[in-house]
């Protein structure tokens, strides 16, 4: 009985296998196909985006596209010209089955095109261009998607988002009322350009949504991203020129709101109200900012704006960033005045403010450490302006500026440098009346520009190590001798590598040889590596050939390219150019530049620029006498 027990058993099992199999067959995803460009629903044989995008919503063949089938693909025929535009030309709005109006996606899908200047998805002024409905994800690759108008006053022209939008190498221009719109979804950008779109943000994400975008540029938009109550991390972008409303505006009132920035360049934004560059604003908007250069930007509030380059009134993190040349009424380049602001390894530089705080005014709870300000412009407290409040600053350069505490607390923690003495910087280690000997600022390597501390700087090894970060603004590690250094920048051991150009001879005729000689010198204390010298000849010049002494490798043109593996301390390279000078007679310009591998303690010593003038050169003989 057992045995009868068990076959039957097995034989029970094996035919309800069978049933199962046969009940639920595996489904494999369709390619459609789209092969017009034009906007049509007709039995005609083709297969429109359009119908494309219906057939894929209702796994069914539609007209000439075949049915969809899970999560299916719509490409693009490479016999369509190159570009093709996708003109959306059968209107009606406020439909949600993509047979009017804008593109509605209803089931899992991926759009591929064939790359975003060759697939271009024009909503031609009459809707928005897609809709992605609650719950559903669409994959979209190598388009453009261009003026989507969803009417006034509505967001989401380009790309409105309610479920889950991943899009990839794309473009989304010239829309109204936002290119992209996350609201309440999911979305991932990648290498996304999201540029000249009007009435609203180039970007917007809100409602408790969720964004990632890493690499591209939004510019030239009414603001550049806009982030409520949600939750946004960018990366590697580019956010200029957005005209009306911020760079990045984030705001969080009533819901947790958090921006994350990293390696990011933020300029010449402007904004009628405050917050130029980056707006931060609520009790619960969280904000951290790190790698990224805010500059050039503006705040031109009705009655004068705040914060120039950034404005806080939430809590912000803001680390190893430069904070240069933005412009407001108050707090040039940050206004704080909320919860908490925490300045770690930053630059603030040349910002200006018409009334108080050219480089920081603060009216909230501060702590800046390793921080370098230095010549910020404002009628009172030209880099740091203090309201009532208690700030801490520590390890840090105040330079070429003021400070002005207006019944607060600016707490010195030590060890800060003061190129006066109007900070009251009274504890262990601060310097005042004394010049940091600071470099211009400019790039020093790593993410943003820096000003570097001059050999023979005071703020040089004179740091608090308990105090400093495990690097410096630009990554570099500290300390590099015995103490970190006071302020941004941490210097070490490295190279100066100076060039100088000289001419022979002095007076040139045309047609004939002359000798551009470049000397290169290595005055710093580190030796240099991989070291390319760069001459850019002038154009009229020929027969050019270039030599380099101590094993130095050229490569003639009409940009002379030399080489040389490595230059010892105190070291000297020279380049020789013998060259044609031109058939006319005028002025030439030769400009040369070295550069290495290795950090540099000042590279405004890098360059050289010299002009000869050519001319007419007359022989004259003297007359010959003979004497007896």
């Amino acid at each position: 009985m057992k045995r009868i027990g068990f076959l039957w058993s097995a034989l029970t099992f094996l035919l309800t296998l069978s049933i199962l199999l046969i009940a639920e067959p595996t489904t494999a995803a369709t390619t459609i196909t789209v092969n017009t460009a034009t906007d049509t629903i007709a039995n005609d044989g083709n297969c429109s985006l359009r119908e494309a995008i219906i057939a894929a919503n209702s796994d069914n063949a539609f007209n000439g596209c075949p049915a969809g089938s899970g999560t299916d693909t719509i490409e693009f025929a490479p016999s369509l010209p190159n570009p093709t535009t996708f003109l959306l030309t059968t209107t009606g709005k406020n439909e949600d089955s993509a047979m009017s109006g804008d593109l509605d996606i209803t089931e899992d899908l991926t759009i591929s095109g064939l790359g975003a200047n060759s697939t271009i998805i024009d909503g031609n002024n009459t809707d928005r261009v897609f809709e992605i409905h609650s719950g559903i994800h669409l994959t979209l690759s190598d388009v453009t998607v261009q003026h989507g108008n969803p009417g006034t006053g509505i967001n989401g022209g380009g790309l409105l988002v309610w479920g889950r939008l991943t899009m990839n190498n794309s473009i989304a221009a010239a829309n109204q009322g936002s290119g992209i719109s996350n609201d309440g979804g999911f979305v991932t950008l990648s290498n996304i350009q999201v540029d000249s779109n009007s009435g609203s943000y180039g970007v917007r994400n809100e409602n408790v949504a969720t964004l990632t975008f890493d690499g591209g540029a939004i510019t030239n938009n009414g603001g550049g991203f806009y982030n409520a109550a949600s939750t946004a991390t960018l990366n590697n972008l580019n956010i200029n020129q957005n005209s009306s409303g911020s760079g990045v505006y984030s705001v969080g009132n009533t819901s947790l709101t958090r921006i994350t920035i990293d390696h990011a360049h933020i300029m010449t934004n402007t904004t009628t109200a405050n917050g130029g560059g980056v707006y931060n604003s609520g009790n619960q908007a969280i904000a951290t900012i790190t790698n990224s250069r805010i500059s050039g930007n503006q705040a031109n509030a009705v009655g004068g704006g705040a914060g120039g380059g950034v404005f806080n009134n939430g809590i912000m993190t803001l680390n190893e960033s430069a904070i240069d040349n933005n412009e407001a009424r108050t707090g040039g380049g940050i206004e704080h005045s909320g919860a908490n602001l925490y300045l770690t390894n930053d630059t603030i530089s040349n910002n200006q403010a018409a009334d108080d705080g050219g480089g920081l005014y603060n009216r909230g709870s501060a702590i800046l450490t390793n921080v370098t300000m230095n010549a910020n412009s404002a009628s009172t407290g030209s880099n740091i302006f203090n309201d009532e409040t208690s700030m801490a600053i520590g390890n840090s350069i105040v330079a070429n500026g003021t400070c002005f505490n207006s019944n607060g607390f600016l707490n010195s923690q030590g060890h800060n440098v003061d190129s006066g003495n109007s900070c009251g910087f009274n504890n262990s280690g601060d310097i005042t009346n004394t010049n940091p000997q600071l470099g211009l600022l400019q790039d020093n390597g790593g993410p943003t520009v820096t000003h570097a501390l001059n050999p023979g700087s005071p703020a040089i090894d004179q740091g608090d190590n308990g105090m400093c970060p495990a690097t410096d603004q630009r990554g570099v590690s500290r300390p590099q001798g015995s103490q970190c250094d006071i302020g941004a920048y941490e210097a070490g051991s490295t190279a100066d590598l100076t060039l100088t150009v000289s001419t022979a001879p002095l007076l040139i005729g045309t047609t004939q040889t002359m000798t551009y000689t470049i000397a290169v010198r290595n005055q710093g204390a580190l030796a240099a590596t991989s070291l390319v010298m760069t001459d850019t000849l002038p154009v009229s010049v020929t027969n050019v050939n270039a030599t380099a002494d101590s094993g130095g490798m050229c490569v003639n043109g009409s940009v002379v390219t030399c080489t040389l593996p490595t230059l010892a301390v105190g070291a000297d390279w020279t380049i020789t150019i013998a060259v044609t000078t031109p058939a006319n007679t005028g002025n030439i310009v030769n400009e040369a530049m070295i550069s290495s591998a290795t950090d540099e303690s000042n590279y405004d010593n890098n360059t050289a620029v010299t002009t000869t003038t050519v001319s007419t050169i007359h022989k004259q003989y003297l007359p010959l006498v003979l004497r007896p």
